[in-house]
Formats: structure tokens, C-alpha cells, sequence
């Protein structure tokens, strides 16, 4: 994700507890994206090196649009991996991905999103103060 000035915030895409208004995808009874090894305390997610590697360029190529001035309003880039990634993780696309993007369920693509600006509580108090 990429905050322009004159733009939001990185709190204007998430609610209160740092989950973002916008999710790809859903995880089986709400449960966070970070998973817990039985019996042993640690924290994951079900992602692998594959996966990494597209975000990675994803977020490279971000950073190289905002450094050579490509990027003029705050926007939000995302890999969906392939469905079948996600299905052997347990996971399933999201309602709002499904009405958003009813063509990409596929998986394997990157899209591009408006990041919200000035919707949240502290952009809110700022433009009053």
C-alpha cells in the first residue's frame, strides 16, 4: 500500500483493531490469518516461498512507481494466490472479493485498489484541529 500526501491514513483501511476494511480472504470460524502449532505456542501464516516471491515483486515494483512518481493517490496493491493454494490452506475467497473482482476467483492475479483516505478517526480529528 502506498499513502500519498494529501491522502489518508494506514489507519483509514483498517478498523479499530488493525483489521483492514477489506479482506481477500475468509478463514474458517473468523479465526485470524496468523495460525497457532498445537501444543507448541508458535504463530504462522499459510503462505510458502512461492507465495513470498510475487509479493516481494509486488511490493518492489510499488516502491519503484512511488520513488519515480508514478503514484499520485494513496492505493492498495494486492496478490491473490492461486484458488488452489488457498484451498489446501483452508481459506476461501471473501464475499467482497467475489463481488468486487467475480472474474479473478482463479486466483494468481494482482490488482490495484483505492486506498480510502480521510475516513477514519484520526484523520477526522486532524481536519477539525
Amino acid at each position: 500500500m502506498a499513502i500519498t500526501p494529501g491522502g489518508g491514513c494506514l489507519r483509514c483501511g483498517l478498523d479499530r483493531t488493525g483489521v483492514p476494511h477489506f479482506r481477500v480472504v475468509a478463514w474458517p470460524d473468523e479465526r485470524a490469518v496468523a495460525f497457532e502449532e498445537p501444543a507448541c505456542g508458535a504463530h504462522y501464516q499459510p503462505y510458502g516461498p512461492v507465495e513470498l516471491g510475487f509479493v516481494t515483486s509486488l511490493v518492489a515494483q510499488l516502491a519503484l512507481d512511488c520513488l519515480l512518481g508514478k503514484v499520485t493517490r494513496p492505493c492498495h496493491r494486492i496478490h491473490a494466490a492461486r484458488r488452489a493454494s488457498l484451498t489446501e490452506a483452508g481459506g476461501r475467497w471473501s464475499d467482497r472479493w467475489i463481488d468486487q473482482y467475480p472474474t479473478m476467483t482463479e486466483g494468481g492475479v494482482q490488482v490495484e485498489r483505492e486506498w480510502l483516505s480521510g475516513t477514519c478517526a484520526a484523520c477526522s480529528a486532524s481536519k477539525i484541529a
